[in-house]
């Protein structure tokens, strides 16, 4: 079991996890290197190869992006068996009011609220072109006045 919150984003994200770690275990190869990936990312990764008994290394390629090497060893347990937390609920700022210019792109993404093409643009839960001055997030929707939910 992983002994955190995920989203459901992150919930897809190790599942699509989960597929290589059983490739791994059905091949006679001892270890994998994943995609680069954020440092959020790689924190899951490293969660999830521990609960399956892997080793888990932290790898910079030649061009300085950051990647997750799994290592088989004699712990290992099959990744199937592995019980993936359920996601929490949607992502929800309560009465948190957003100020932004009239035709912004806004993102919704697994590490907060951003502009379309700045940060980090892996987890995008939501997005949408603001039509007014604010916004606010309630149940994983970027939500604007005079729509339900504001």
């Amino acid at each position: 079991m992983i002994d955190m919150e995920i989203n459901p984003v992150d919930y897809k994200f190790l599942e699509s996890i989960r597929v290589q770690v059983l490739a791994l275990l059905e091949s006679e190869e001892e270890m994998i290197e994943l995609e680069p990936m954020n440092s959020y990312q790689r924190r899951l990764v490293h969660k999830f190869s521990s609960a399956c008994g892997l080793t888990s290394q932290s790898v910079s390629s030649e061009e300085g992006e950051r990647f997750v090497c799994l290592i088989k060893n004699e712990n290992t347990k099959n990744a199937s068996e592995i019980v993936l937390p359920k996601p929490a609920n949607a992502i929800d700022f309560g009465d948190q009011i957003f100020q932004t210019i009239v035709g912004t792109k806004i993102e919704l993404r697994t590490d907060g609220v951003g502009v379309e093409g700045f940060g980090n643009r892996s987890g995008i839960l939501h997005q949408r072109v603001i039509d007014g001055d604010k916004f606010r997030v309630r149940n994983g929707q970027i939500v604007c006045p005079g729509e339900e939910n504001w």
